[in-house]
């Protein structure tokens, strides 16, 4: 029995209510069209009665009375934007359903149903976008989560109405949408995306959903905006689920390239290459047939991934069928993108003579064509190109907002960027300057790209001017501009903490102090300007306060506190918990580290790294090995190693300068070995600069050995041109100084001599012309190296390691 308006439903109730108003109350929910409906009947019902001759029958008790007026201050501060109020006065609502018995504990739990759906309601309504939108869709999610698990609500108020729970689906995938903050990506990324699958899956189940209408089946829309939030997050292990569960459900609809078109662009944007080519493979079983915005996405998925020649061939394809499949200029602009990646100059040429042959040209193909002129370093066909097509418009004005944009404003900026990044900033400038001359506004992009040039050159001073000047351009700059700064004063720290000795050491306190003061001041002009700071920017600044000669904790926790208070970063975020955790190991405060690692419910390895790392620093390197082994070995946990824990671990027992340290860094490289961990550029130098300072006191033949193989390892990198021949160079000078010590020993010379040969010569192939290093020199050369020439290669290994900075064996340099 369906009702079709409120005034039947009204008469049903006037008359249920003289025989049994409970059985009424309940037979009307369970049928009512909507519970808009059964909310307006109820209210119209109530008033009537208080006026007729059976309200003496049925009067509420003083406990409903209560609940409703509870009910209505619930909502009111809903209204009000009071969401944290509101959800203690849901808890007092469940709490008075435990003391309550018999009809009264009914008609009570349909008050509560009442209440939480009002309160669901605001909370699920536009905006969607901003700080207060998801403490608010986060408030609705807790009172949606209240009734799930209340063991005190009667059937069916122990159900969420299926209105509720697809409002709830619609939200969340609008808040992730919209969110584009870091407190609105962290939420998506840690809380939206499961409680979508898991709402998803309540919808299509109808387990804890009242169906009031009785239909169960998805929208293609509503399904596609799920699968759409997880893509936009990265979340395409959750998106697999959905599409599991939505398949063998037999009232789904099927599904459409829309669909295809959104898997694709997830896949692409991880990057995962076998998910990509899976859902191009499985759209052809399914026979889908493809348009242009699948064929778009298709393109796309291919280039993100890096395979730029499949992307091609597809495309190709499509030409060739141009009358089943016309591409427009988003497929041309798309595959053009490719070739810009792949820095092939000449193809992405050749592709826009076509595209002006088919009149598909617009701003975004001369940007991209420029990018693609940067990446094969033509910088001149760049401007010529952007010369000749740029608008001179000298009577609108650019730049005033953000969607204002001068259309090759993007183009100019990677210019400019590509100019500093080729080490010509006196260029990057020029090109500046002449943006101003023919009216293209640099935009807030344009001026952080500038201002993190100079910074990176440590030319703190002309950053901060083209800073001033952004602002007195009514440009106001973000958290990203900010970010490059203190990015840059991180840099600095970490270079001036590789100087150790003797009167460095003095320069190093004084000047270290000076960027943490101008880090300081830094934060503070951008608090005054409104410019929020980010969980990154908060990141980096701790970062900076960690490489000083004396950090301090209490200035680190403060902005911390400060922050999370203010609701101005999130609490416990695990970006700066880390930071936080490599504070407390630049001051040697273990305790103060673990504390906030065990703070983590589920840390990354770069939360992992960074204790370790901390460990090691305050001289606990068996807490590092202990924590290593309950993490990594642990067979419940996901988290695996990288080279940079290894690096860490490593350079703990490279510290000791002892026999049983060499022993373990053997031992612990074996290990990254046989997890087929490859050490990079880093991880080589540090262990040659610990085979050099060694040389200085006692060279072990193992200490030998075990360099010679990391050498070997290392020609598998890439390397700039000449860059390993200099270190062999070095180590082989030196070995050659200790055969020449050695030789004086006699028979220890011999066996040595013996061992290395075959182990490392005739095994390892070091013995062959092409080898490019020969342990024993070129032919004719003295196996007895003279005192001199000795001194000449531990100074060329001295001059050398400074100029690296691996006077330092540090691995927390690599942390961030």
């Amino acid at each position: 029995m369906k009702f079709q308006n409120w005034e039947n439903l009204v008469i049903l109730l006037w008359f249920g209510f003289k025989v049994n108003p409970v059985s009424t109350l309940a037979l009307t929910h369970r049928n009512t069209l909507d519970s808009v409906l059964w909310n307006r009947a109820k209210t119209s019902i109530e008033v009537a009665s208080s006026y007729s001759e059976y309200s003496s029958e049925y009067s509420p008790s003083p406990i409903l009375l209560d609940a409703e007026e509870r009910k209505i201050e619930t909502i009111r501060l809903a209204k009000t934007n009071n969401y944290v109020e509101g959800i203690e006065q849901i808890h007092s609502l469940l709490d008075m359903a435990k003391t309550t018995n018999g009809s009264s504990r009914y008609e009570l739990a349909g008050i509560i149903d009442d209440t939480i759906g009002s309160f669901c309601r605001l909370a699920f309504a536009k905006p969607y976008r901003g700080r207060k939108a998801i403490r608010r869709v986060d408030a609705g999610l807790e009172a949606l989560d209240l009734q799930l698990q209340s063991e005190v609500l009667l059937s069916p108020y122990n159900q969420v109405e299926r209105d509720i729970m697809l409002r709830a689906l619609r939200t969340l995938t609008a808040v992730i949408s919209y969110g584009k903050d870091e407190t609105a990506i962290s939420f998506s990324n840690n809380v939206s995306t499961m409680t979508i699958f898991r709402i998803f899956q309540r919808l299509l189940s109808g387990v804890g959903v009242r169906n009031i209408t009785g239909n169960k089946a998805l929208s293609e829309k509503d399904f596609n905006f799920v699968l759409n939030a997880l893509a936009n997050t990265g979340r395409m292990d959750i998106a697999r689920k959905v599409l599991r569960l939505q398949e063998r459900t037999a009232f789904s609809s099927r599904l459409s390239p829309a669909t295809y078109s959104i898997l694709l662009k997830g896949y692409g944007k991880n990057r995962d290459l076998e998910g990509v080519r899976m859902t191009v493979q499985k759209a052809k079983e399914k026979n889908i047939r493809v348009d242009v915005i699948m064929l778009n996405s298709i393109l796309n998925a291919f280039i993100n991934c890096d395979e730029c020649m499949e992307a091609e061939a597809i495309f190709n394809d499509s030409l060739a069928m141009k009358e089943k499949l016309s591409p427009n200029i988003r497929t041309y602009n798309t595959m053009l993108k490719g070739f810009a990646q792949m820095g092939a100059l000449d193809k992405a040429k050749e592709l826009t003579e076509v595209m002006k042959r088919e009149q598909q040209w617009d701003a975004i193909t001369t940007n991209t064509l420029v990018n693609a002129a940067i990446n094969a370093m033509n910088f001149e066909y760049a401007e010529n190109l952007l010369e000749l097509h740029t608008k001179h418009d000298t009577n609108y004005e650019y730049g005033t907002t953000r969607n204002k944009d001068h259309p090759n404003v993007e183009a100019y900026t990677a210019l400019i960027d590509g100019y500093a990044k080729n080490g010509n900033l006196e260029r990057a400038f020029v090109i500046f300057k002449r943006m101003r001359e023919i009216h293209v506004q640099p935009n807030e992009y344009t001026y952080t790209c500038l201002i993190s040039a100079y910074a990176i050159e440590k030319n703190m001073e002309q950053a901060l001017r083209i800073l001033d000047h952004m602002e007195g351009s009514r440009i106001k700059p973000t958290s990203v501009t900010y970010n490059a700064l203190f990015s840059a004063l991180l840099r600095i720290g970490q270079y001036e903490q590789t100087f150790e000795d003797g009167y460095e050491y003095d320069r190093i306190d004084h000047q270290s102090s000076r960027h943490i003061d101008q880090a300081l001041k830094l934060f503070q002009r951008m608090v005054k300007k409104g410019v929020r700071p980010t969980v990154k920017t908060i990141s980096i600044l701790l970062s900076c306060l960690a490489t000083s000669s004396k950090p301090t904790i209490s200035e680190a926790t403060g902005i911390v506190s400060k922050l999370e208070t203010d609701n101005i970063i999130p609490k416990n975020h695990l970006r700066v918990n880390t930071a936080m955790i490599r504070v407390f190991g630049a001051t040697c405060d273990l305790e103060g580290a673990l504390a906030v690692f065990r703070r983590i419910k589920e840390p990354d390895v770069m939360a992992v790294n960074t204790f370790l790392d901390a460990a090691c620093r305050c001289g606990q390197s068996a807490v590092a090995f202990e924590t290593f082994d309950s993490i990594f070995e642990d067979k419940k946990s996901s988290l695996l190693p990288d080279v940079i824990t290894f690096s860490i671990l490593l350079s703990s027992q490279l510290r000791l300068n002892s026999s049983i340290g060499s022993l373990r860094a053997l031992a612990t490289y074996k290990d990254m070995k046989a997890r087929e961990i490859v050490p990079d550029i880093p991880l080589v130098d540090m262990i040659l600069s610990a085979f050099m300072r060694n040389e200085r006191s006692r060279l072990r033949k193992k200490d030998i050995i075990f360099t010679l193989n990391v050498l070997k390892d290392a020609e598998n990198l890439k390397w700039l041109p000449g860059e390993l021949e200099q270190r062999k160079q070095i180590i082989r000078g030196m070995l050659l100084g200790k055969m020449s010590e050695l030789s004086r020993g006699g028979e220890s010379f011999l066996e040595l001599n013996a061992e290395l040969e075959d182990e490392l010569f005739w095994k390892k192939g070091w013995n062959k012309v092409d080898s490019g290093f020969r342990l024993w020199g070129q032919d004719g050369d003295s196996i007895s190296a003279s005192k001199s020439t000795q001194d000449k290669n531990l100074e060329a290994g001295d001059n050398f390691m400074a100029s690296k900075g691996w006077n330092n064996i540090d691995s927390g340099f690599r942390l961030f």
